[in-house]
């Protein structure tokens, strides 16, 4: 498993902990980084730009730093 589908898969763990509305949540956080998270599959490669930017913009929205 790749470490941006871990991302996505945290991030859809902190959104379902906090009771949020996860399509409007995930929504906000795929147009800031311009993909969709719904579209991460655990056999991408890895890119290591997408990644910081994934982590960047979920700390944006969520307040929560991701753990990787």
């Amino acid at each position: 498993m790749g470490k941006l589908y871990e991302a996505a898969n945290q991030i859809d763990a902190i959104i379902e902990k906090r009771g949020m509305d996860p399509f409007k949540t995930k929504g906000m956080i795929s147009m800031r980084t311009g993909f969709l998270l719904s579209f991460i599959a655990p056999e991408d490669p890895d890119d290591a730009d997408r990644l910081e930017q994934l982590k960047q913009v979920a700390f944006e929205v969520l307040g929560e730093r991701l753990a990787l």
